[in-house]
């Protein structure tokens, strides 16, 4: 299994805009509050497989139409 280097909440913020992750239902800033409260950037990125990618051109590999609260919700049930 890779490792990966352990993010700040901003970083992670940054590293999901970064690959497509919007926060347009769930601001950036209650993204981050979430994100301390819960301690679980990692489970929730567990769930993004189940999420559409672009496949193809500059933005292969970020996500289509996904906002954070999405993610979030996912992951709370």
């Amino acid at each position: 299994m890779k490792s990966h280097p352990l993010l700040k909440v901003e970083e992670q913020i940054e590293h999901m805009r970064n690959n497509g992750v919007q926060f347009e239902i769930m601001h950036a800033d209650e993204a981050a509050d979430y994100l301390r409260r819960n301690n679980n950037y990692y489970r929730l990125r567990s769930y993004r497989h189940g999420f559409e990618r672009v496949s193809d051109g500059p933005s292969k590999g970020r996500y289509v139409n996904l906002d954070f609260a999405a993610n979030s919700k996912v992951e709370a049930q």
